[in-house]
């Protein structure tokens, strides 16, 4: 209405303009004028009003004006149409010119708009971390292997002489563990979980499973701390139960994709691993414990079409020039024996599985109630009994690490408790590790020492090493005899294997230094150790002494008479330490807790605890001044052959300078 008013007022009128918050215009005047309707288009609508462009107030709205502000806008939006057709053309035309110039489907589809010199550079970077990924595995498996083998690696050229220790061995090893994620991570095309290699694990076990859904094995070897016993389980996909046959066998050969899916079952029924890097890391050390990384790492990476799917085309595994040769760095990880595994999970509960061998001689089962100590780096099982007649048996315990010893015996009960054994394989379920525990002998009252209990060395075996051993025995039809029980007739032959013995004793505490005890106990008692090399030299020359008994007799039976002869010295003898040491060594294997041992178990403890009290020389120089050496020995025992006599005081005074530790399965008698 104000409008109206204002147009049908005469042109003379005057408004005063005000706008809010401005100060007041200077001609003060704003003229409208009124103007017939401009005829436009039906689909536009224009005002009738026209603004003055040189009048000093308001501009004067003109039709033209709005029409030519219209035909900017949509000229703009023409441009920019133009602009983005001409856009999407150049796109679509460079797309086709990378496609031509390259033979990857998976470069065009995540970099279509790259220009040539940047896709280049992408290429060589690629190429550059996948060599260097390489050279790092050469690397650091060769400085792992040499530090392995320390003084042995000075025969291929090496100057390194120092020995690995467990600390630096498992970081080595983590190291490895490491790269091989690195490998299994690169080039992924899309990431599923935190773990490339165990997501990947994980869906080749799918696969297998789907493809013999029949024949899965069960996982076996390890449970967490609250898993029950079970007497029946399975391993090598074949149930067990305790057998009562007399010649038990070991599981038959399973394929490397069956192994596969055992390992990955149990590494995943760990409870104390929670994340997926944590077991991809586990499944690496225990392969490398096996000594089948190699094996499983290939069959991973043999299906091209699954790798395809999973990686990009400059991925490591994708290359087959840079694979080949990583495959086999990790094969030579099996030159030499590793526990990074046992050595890294110490709590977990691990099934050992013992094969009692009994002799082929009549009679060898005995009804009495028989027991094994099975003892590891890391700890023993307690006493665990045998059930009667039964020669597999199952033990699900702690984790031992590496087993050293094996004391077996039984009480002596029964109509025949005589028990012929001839040997015991123990296995590690988990990580397959086989240990001989050979006796050879009687576990009777009857036998020539009395002996109802003995301590068997272990020494690591071969699956077809032990296979062969077993064929080869049933074929003899006897039991094998060892190197431990025999006695060497040659008095050279038996200095010669008592140098043998120092020496590996001196070298193993001089590279090692406070070194494993489990070595020491194969390098005391083992077949080829001090104890047995010290018996044969003094079995050598023995001779009977009495009419009635035309036997030989044993070596026990002659410390047994040194020991009656220096109980009546003197006080005032200038050797009285060692005599009191010697005298009071023999009482403790004389009381009746030690009479199950028998004679072979007693001297074999006696030159222990005379190695660990570092008096051995000083013992044996007593027994050679003693009337029973003179009496019980001919002229070809080393008591009547001064030169020798001095050598072998020679060697058992090395020893002296050497603190040697003394595992507790040793002296187990001393203890009770």
């Amino acid at each position: 209405n104000a409008v109206d008013e204002i147009i049908k007022s005469p042109p003379s009128s005057e408004m005063k303009c005000k706008t809010p918050g401005s100060a007041r215009a200077p001609s003060g005047l704003l003229e409208i004028v009124c103007r017939p309707p401009v005829q436009c288009s039906s689909s536009t609508s224009v005002p009738i009003i026209d603004t003055d462009s040189s009048s000093t107030g308001f501009p004067i709205l003109t039709t033209q004006l709005l029409l030519e502000h219209a035909s900017d806008k949509s000229s703009a939006s023409m441009s920019r149409k133009l602009l983005r057709q001409r856009s999407i053309k150049e796109a679509k035309a460079k797309l086709e010119h990378n496609s031509n110039s390259l033979n990857s489907p998976t470069i065009k589809k995540h970099f279509p708009l790259e220009s040539d010199d940047s896709f280049d550079r992408m290429m060589k970077a690629h190429a550059d971390f996948t060599n260097q990924l390489l050279k790092d595995c050469k690397n650091k498996i060769n400085r792992l292997l040499v530090l392995k083998m320390g003084p042995e690696a000075q025969g291929l050229g090496y100057d390194y002489v120092m020995r690995l220790r467990d600390v630096e061995e498992n970081s080595m090893v983590g190291a490895i563990c490491d790269l091989v994620e690195r490998v299994w991570s690169h080039g992924l095309v899309a990431r599923d979980g935190k773990s490339a290699l165990w997501n990947q694990l994980r869906k080749h076990l799918d696969r297998w499973k789907e493809k013999h859904p029949q024949s899965s094995p069960s996982s076996t070897g390890s449970t967490s701390e609250d898993d029950s016993v079970e007497d029946n389980y399975r391993t090598s996909g074949v149930f067990f139960r305790r057998s009562s046959q007399q010649t038990p066998n070991l599981p038959p050969e399973i394929t490397t994709n069956e192994q596969l899916y055992i390992d990955i079952n149990n590494i995943k029924n760990l409870k104390i691993i929670r994340t997926d890097t944590g077991r991809a890391r586990a499944f690496i050390r225990l392969s490398i414990e096996k000594q089948c990384l190699q094996q499983y790492l290939e069959l991973i990476t043999s299906d091209a079409e699954v790798l395809s799917k999973r990686y990009k085309d400059y991925a490591f595994l994708r290359d087959e020039e840079k694979v080949t040769p990583f495959i086999k760095y990790l094969l030579t990880l099996s030159a030499v024996p590793f526990t990074c595994f046992t050595a890294s999970f110490p709590n977990i509960t691990i099934q050992y599985k013992l094969y009692v061998i009994n002799s082929n001689k009549f009679n060898a089962q005995s009804t009495a109630s028989a027991w094994v100590l099975l003892t590891g780096e890391k700890g023993d099982t307690g006493i665990s009994a045998l059930p009667k007649g039964e020669s597999i048996v199952s033990l699900m315990t702690r984790n031992l690490g590496e087993l050293r010893s094996l004391r077996v015996g039984h009480d002596n009960t029964g109509i025949s408790p005589g028990w012929g054994l001839d040997h015991i394989l123990v296995e590690n379920v988990l990580n397959g590790h086989c240990t001989l525990f050979r006796c050879g002998g009687w576990l009777s009252r009857s036998s020539r020492d009395g002996s109802i209990e003995r301590l068997l060395i272990g020494e690591r075996i071969d699956r077809n090493e032990y296979r062969n051993l077993r064929n080869s025995c049933q074929k003899d039809r006897s039991p094998p005899r060892f190197v431990s029980n025999l006695q060497v007739d040659n008095t050279v032959k038996a200095q010669e294997m008592l140098a043998t013995a120092v020496n590996s004793l001196v070298r193993h505490r001089y590279h090692r230094g406070q070194g494993s005890a489990g070595t020491l106990v194969t390098l005391l008692c083992g077949p080829q150790g001090l104890v047995p090399a010290l018996q044969s030299l003094l079995s050598a020359g023995l001779r009977p002494i009495s009419r009635f008994n035309r036997g030989t007799p044993l070596v026990w039976e002659f410390v047994h008479k040194v020991y009656l002869e220096v109980s009546e010295v003197n006080t005032c003898h200038p050797d009285q330490p060692a005599i009191q040491s010697f005298k009071k060594c023999v009482q403790l294997l004389m009381r009746p807790s030690s009479s199950s041992v028998g004679m072979d178990g007693k001297f074999q403890t006696l030159i222990c605890l005379g190695v660990r009290d570092g008096v051995l020389h000083r013992w044996f120089y007593m027994m050679s001044q003693s009337l029973a050496a003179s009496k019980w020995y001919d002229n070809s025992g080393i008591f009547k052959q001064d030169s020798m006599l001095d050598e072998i005081m020679g060697l058992l005074k090395i020893l002296e300078d050497f603190k040697i530790p003394v595992d507790v399965s040793l002296i187990h008698q001393t203890e009770r």
